[in-house]
């Protein structure tokens, strides 16, 4: 990943969890909240009414696949 393609903290995640982040960590965690947010209805099942508590539920969401991106290059 080039120095351009690490992606931006655009959703405020804490600066302290965002610099620990690999940029691919990053990049997941912008993509999948993106998804979630913008597409609720491929999440969610079609019997749920609520929407009051669904980004808090995507912010969660993208956070835990964040921090289970790993470096391929990490020993296991």
């Amino acid at each position: 990943m080039t120095v351009k393609s690490i992606p931006n903290n655009v959703f405020g995640v804490p600066t302290k969890t965002w610099r620990k982040w690999l940029p691919r960590s990053r990049k997941m965690f912008n993509e999948l909240y993106t998804a979630m947010t913008d597409s609720p209805w491929a999440f969610k099942s079609p019997k749920t009414q609520e929407d009051k508590h669904w980004k808090t539920t995507a912010w969660n969401t993208a956070w835990i696949a964040a921090d289970l991106v790993r470096d391929d290059n990490a020993a296991n």
